[in-house]
């Protein structure tokens, strides 16, 4: 699992890329180069780019951080301090056109159970934000598109008789809060394994694509340590695919309310159209709810940055003697060079 905690940062959305048809993708690189003295640090930012998927070092290392939960997550912003000059590889996707996913923030999705049919063995229920729900059968394995987590079960909008389901879920916003209107995927797990999500995408053969999504456990309450959180599972299917399918990820939800990115990398070997899945195999209902937002099916590009490291500067002023009011010139070496 590689999880990446929010926050996302937004930068300019400039792109540079070549499209051949039946040929790779292929794009442009950007070079960075600093310095820094030994023992100083630096934050790595790519200079163009719409999401940093990840960054690593030399060795192929990913760079991680750690949040307050203990949950170790990929590090999009990392602070560096190298001992020796170290070149760093972003893997990033620089613009926001170049996300296949149109409608991936549901911020423009439909909202009709229509749509939805095509998209999810879930249960739809009209949004944004539905304010009628008296006919609507409170089971498991249904979804809304929402504002706010617990607007999928908050009693002041339950219609009559009245439900007290406002308990069940947490109140969790949107993940890219102010880009849009503010909406995400809110679901109530299901008791058996179901697709939640199911998109077209049309790939390159050759071409390495990230699948990234942010997740949250839409749960309000954690101290039951035998409670399960979801399990989602990400596949690709395509007749072209041995056994017409490729599971290319999975991921345990969190126990906390927080949002955490997944990704995983993928390079198709045909030229084709594909659908990218997300489904959910935990067959528990406690604990099992979760939202979904920001789902990114995009080419990958890559910036380095080479950090050279100089040696810090050793300042030496040799002793000299003057009379007091007379004017002294002082002439210091650094690093053994007259300065």
């Amino acid at each position: 699992m590689k999880a990446i905690k929010q926050p996302k940062y937004l930068k300019n959305r400039i792109a540079v890329f070549i499209l051949l048809q039946g040929l790779s993708l292929h794009l442009f690189s950007q070079t960075q180069s600093v310095s820094i003295c030994a023992g100083e640090s630096i934050k790595l930012r790519p200079k163009v780019y719409y999401e940093t998927i990840e960054w690593t070092d030399e060795a192929g290392t990913i760079l991680t951080s750690t949040d307050s939960y203990g949950i170790t997550f990929t590090d999009t912003t990392p602070i560096v301090s190298p001992a020796t000059t170290t070149t760093y590889t972003a893997k990033i996707v620089n613009n926001k056109g170049a996300n296949l996913i149109k409608w991936g923030d549901f911020e423009t999705t439909p909202y009709d159970s229509a749509f939805w049919a095509n998209v999810s063995d879930y249960d739809h229920f009209p949004g944004p934000d539905p304010e009628n729900r008296a006919d609507m059968n409170y089971s498991v394995g249904f979804f809304s598109v929402v504002k706010n987590a617990n607007l999928l079960f908050d009693n002041t909008i339950m219609g009559s008789p009245p439900h007290n389901f406002s308990n069940w879920h947490a109140s969790i916003l949107d993940h890219t809060i102010g880009d849009g209107s503010g909406h995400m995927l809110s679901a109530n797990g299901s008791i058996n394994p179901r697709l939640v999500f199911k998109t077209p995408v049309n790939v390159i053969a050759g071409t390495e694509y990230v699948v990234s999504a942010w997740f949250a456990s839409n749960n309000i309450d954690f101290s039951n340590p035998t409670v399960s959180t979801y399990n989602m599972e990400i596949w690709i299917t395509s007749p072209s695919l041995p056994g017409g399918e490729v599971k290319v990820g999975s991921l345990i939800g969190s126990r906390n309310n927080n949002w955490y990115q997944h990704y995983e990398f993928w390079t198709p070997s045909t030229t084709e159209k594909v659908n990218l899945e997300f489904r959910n195999i935990q067959d528990s209902s406690g604990g099992n709810d979760f939202c979904i937002d920001d789902i990114v099916f995009a080419p990958i590009t890559t910036e380095t940055v080479k950090v050279t490291v100089n040696p810090k500067p050793t300042v030496v002023i040799s002793d000299t003697s003057f009379c007091q009011g007379n004017n002294v010139t002082i002439m210091p070496t650094v690093n053994g060079i007259p300065a």
